[in-house]
């Protein structure tokens, strides 16, 4: 027998013209398959995950992260940012309580925009072995984010 809220939520589907799978109503078509939601995006074309450089929206963030090649990163407070230097739209330069991070690419215009209003969420190295092909030449693109620690000391 069915409950009162088993005949609401039949009711609603009807609404939507769905069809359940067990009793043969109508299901939503509009509504994509729980599969669909949560795969991540995907190049069609070369099969990997589709690349993005950076994230950001349109409010000041707490925190940059960092996300290096071989599946590593890092998380650094935009408080503690003591400078940003950049040359052209290839390369940005962060230095950080003795550290600096050398974020080296192409296209950077809108990123060095998004670093000034610390509106960006995280910066991506690129990494063949996880994106399968390169952005188109008109987008952004991080190949280098390198690491010196004070003194001059590249981290690993």
């Amino acid at each position: 027998m069915k409950n009162k809220k088993d005949e609401q939520g039949l009711n609603v589907l009807k609404m939507f013209g769905a069809t359940n799978d067990n009793t043969g109503e109508k299901i939503p078509q509009n509504i994509p398959p729980v599969n669909d939601i949560v795969q991540p995006q995907t190049d069609p074309i070369a099969g990997g995950e589709t690349y993005k450089a950076f994230n950001s929206n349109n409010t000041s963030q707490p925190q940059l992260e960092i996300r290096l090649k071989g599946n590593r990163g890092k998380w650094l407070y935009y408080p503690f940012i003591i400078s940003a230097e950049y040359e052209g739209n290839e390369s940005i330069t962060l230095v950080y309580q003795g550290t600096s991070y050398i974020i080296k690419g192409r296209n950077f215009s809108r990123l060095k925009d998004h670093f000034r209003t610390q509106t960006i969420e995280y910066i991506q190295e690129f990494d063949p072995s996880q994106f399968k092909a390169l952005p188109s030449p008109e987008l952004p693109l991080i190949e280098e984010i390198e690491i010196v620690e004070a003194g001059g000391e590249l981290e690993e």
